[in-house]
C-alpha cells in the first residue's frame, strides 16, 4: 500500500513538473509588462524569507 501511494505521489509530482515547463511563462502574454516604479517600490519594501529556528 505505501509503496502504490509513494508511486503515485511521484508520478503526480513529475508530471506536474513537465505541465508547468510545458506551459511558459511570459511568452503566452506579449502586452503583459510590469511597472518599473511598483517592481523598485517592492524591492524596497524588502520582502523576503525569515526562518526563525
Amino acid at each position: 500500500m505505501f509503496k502504490k501511494l509513494t508511486l503515485f505521489i511521484l508520478l503526480l509530482f513529475i508530471s506536474r513538473c513537465f505541465a508547468q515547463a510545458l506551459s511558459g511563462g511570459g511568452e503566452k502574454y506579449p502586452d503583459l509588462h510590469t511597472n518599473a516604479a511598483s517592481l523598485e517600490n517592492w524591492r524596497a519594501m524588502r520582502f523576503g524569507m525569515f526562518i526563525h529556528w
